[in-house]
């Protein structure tokens, strides 16, 4: 076999056996921890949104990483794990190549970012069942961007888990 092909192989098996791992072992939590941090998302977004719209952003670079079980949402170059770097403008995400849309859409990326993520958890929030799953948001206390996104159920036979991280943002100017 080709030792490119021999690689890639290896690299999807580990891959395959840390998704199997953080879905059976991430922790799971208490209905009380999850309202409590319902309750925090509630108090930050609208200071968090007030945050972005105070820069009039539209235009903004970052990176993306993590998992959203069962894909990473990242991109395997030279047999490494990098984030995605992406490039957004008036709101929408400019594609650098197939692979990376797929990629993306899959992860639900688009939905994690501004303007469009405070509508979205807004949503979440509407529908949150606590005693079901997890939710911890984090936003960047500059320009309110969500900047950490997890989820993971309350239930240990369910294999939901979604770990995204949005790094190295840096708006255009215009």
């Amino acid at each position: 076999m080709d030792s490119k092909l021999v690689r890639f192989f290896l690299i999807s098996l580990v891959i395959a056996v840390v998704i199997v791992c953080v879905g059976t072992f991430a922790p799971r939590h208490w209905s009380f921890e999850s309202e409590a941090e319902l309750n925090k998302i509630r108090t930050e977004l609208p200071l968090a949104e007030a945050r972005w719209k105070s820069h009039h952003i539209t235009d903004y670079d970052l990176d993306v990483s993590g998992v959203n079980h069962p894909l990473f949402c990242e991109n395997i170059v030279n047999n490494e794990l990098i984030p995605w770097h992406l490039k957004i403008r008036a709101g929408q995400i400019i594609f650098e190549n197939d692979k990376q849309e797929w990629n993306m859409k899959s992860c639900g990326v688009s939905n994690l970012l501004p303007p469009k993520v405070f509508d979205t958890i807004r949503e979440i929030l509407e529908n949150a069942k606590p005693e079901q799953v997890y939710r911890k948001i984090d936003f960047d206390p500059e320009y309110g961007f969500v900047s950490h996104y997890y989820l993971t159920s309350n239930n240990s036979e369910s294999t939901l888990f979604v770990n995204i991280s949005f790094k190295n943002f840096h708006p255009i100017k215009p």
